[in-house]
């Protein structure tokens, strides 16, 4: 990887923390205002054994000022497959989505997504049912699950306006707290990163990266093992441009300091190229790299303005060959015999 692929994939990342539980939940749609200063409500549906939970406040991105200016930017393009076959436009219909991935009962990694929001109920599960989704009953609620290669995926409306969509064993279990019962606010560690995410955030990860299992579901070839990361903590604020603030916690001083050094000679590195790419140092100059000795925390945090992120979207898209709409596209059946073949830091969030 190049030095400058490293700096745009850096600043990408203030986009992704914004996105991030957006694309899980487009990912899975195939088949989110409340913010940091209070806990979402779906929290109630999350099980307590949770890895990790991510909350977006879809509404308050997608009408964000810099959600409009990308927009602009974008490839004019008709109204979206996935919106034509759904009836979901994601810009107005979605208020929030809530993420976790907490371990199925054979102990792998099983993803869950909460969205809130208005939809055709009838309409996704007609079109789930075309696509090869079967119709159950539980505890009152109707079930569309399905089967991916090993695994059984499932939806349900646990209550109106609310969406659970991914393995079938956690959908169950968020019909299963509807009354109540232990959820994640029982989770004492996940609760203390969550309540260090900053208050301003309108969309948020935190994760657990010390318990059993957690590794499943790492990227493949990082391991946080070999950086003795135990967990972390992302937050990114969008409106003008993006505030993006990650805290990664590790067991001892040794392990702070191996990774500060690592990020710390990343960075240098990457000034030492950025020179002659005003785009680029004006990401490396916003980065703030920080650490609680005390607490073994490393922080890092980074303030792109609305020109930055405009670039960083121009490069995406002409790495994408100039793609428009980005919006996921859903599956077809099979056609049918009729059917023809188809400060340096910049410590002030953005305004």
């Amino acid at each position: 990887m190049t030095t400058r692929t490293c700096c745009v994939c850096l600043g990408a990342g203030g986009i992704l923390a914004a996105g991030l539980v957006g694309g899980l939940a487009a990912y899975l749609q195939g088949g989110p205002a409340a913010a940091a200063q209070g806990r979402p409500d779906q929290f109630r549906y999350i099980p307590a054994d949770a890895h990790l939970v991510a909350f977006a406040d879809v509404r308050a991105v997608m009408t964000s000022d810099l959600r409009e200016r990308l927009q602009e930017r974008q490839p004019e393009d008709d109204r979206s497959d996935f919106e034509s076959r759904t009836g979901i436009r994601m810009a107005s219909d979605i208020d929030e989505a809530l993420v976790c991935l907490a371990p199925d009962p054979s102990d792998a990694a099983s993803l869950l997504v909460m969205l809130s929001g208005r939809f055709d109920q009838q309409r996704l599960e007609a079109l789930a049912v075309e696509n090869g989704g079967t119709v159950s009953e539980y505890d009152g609620h109707k079930i569309i699950a399905t089967t991916i290669g090993d695994s059984r995926l499932a939806m349900a409306f646990v209550e109106p306006g609310v969406l659970a969509v991914g393995s079938e064993a956690l959908v169950l279990g968020a019909i299963g707290l509807v009354d109540g019962g232990d959820n994640v606010t029982a989770n004492a560690r996940l609760m203390t990163l969550f309540s260090k995410v900053d208050p301003g955030s309108n969309a948020w990860a935190v994760g657990d990266l010390d318990r059993a299992g957690s590794g499943a579901w790492m990227p493949e070839g990082l391991d946080p093992r070999a950086l003795r990361v135990t967990a972390f903590s992302v937050a990114g604020r969008v409106n003008g441009g993006v505030r993006l603030t990650l805290q990664v916690e590790t067991p001892d001083e040794a392990a702070s300091q191996n990774l500060r050094d690592i990020l710390q000679g990343f960075l240098a590195l990457a000034r030492m190229q950025a020179d002659a790419q005003p785009e680029i140092a004006a990401i490396l100059d916003s980065v703030q790299l920080r650490a609680a000795p005390e607490e073994y925390v490393v922080s890092l945090s980074m303030t792109l303005p609305t020109a930055t992120v405009e670039w960083l979207w121009d490069q995406a898209l002409e790495g994408a060959g100039g793609a428009g709409s980005v919006e996921p596209s859903l599956p077809r059946p099979s056609p049918g015999p009729e059917d023809p073949a188809p400060d340096r830091g910049g410590t002030t969030p953005p305004g």
